[in-house]
């Protein structure tokens, strides 16, 4: 009878054991999924920064050519601008030689 009391004990306290021994074994599977689910994130996360930062990147670096292009265009409107100035400064210069040489003329023939 002892010996069915010690024997039903070690039966129920093997019984917890392995209850117990399930439940450690529940609790480190879902540790083991919070963690994955952390380090997913944590993944995701990384990957909206960086895409994030290159979109960053890309906008400036279409600011920047605009900007780019903007300056070439200035400097060609300045350059034509610069050129049609030469070309109005020959033709005045041209005229008042071609005035000079008139007057120089008409007081050549006057002094005849």
């Amino acid at each position: 009878m002892v010996q069915d009391l010690l024997a039903a004990q070690r039966e129920d306290s093997d019984r917890q054991m392995q209850v117990q021994e399930r439940q450690a074994q529940m609790h480190r599977e879902e540790n083991e999924r919070q963690m994955q689910m952390m380090m997913a994130q944590r993944a995701d996360s990384e990957r909206r920064q960086q895409d994030v930062q290159m979109r960053m990147m890309l906008a400036h670096r279409e600011e920047t050519a605009l900007r780019v292009q903007e300056a070439r265009q200035l400097a060609e409107r300045q350059m034509e601008l610069m050129r049609e100035m030469h070309e109005v400064a020959q033709q005045k210069a041209q005229w008042c030689e071609t005035e000079v040489e008139k007057t120089v003329r008409q007081e050549v023939e006057e002094r005849r």
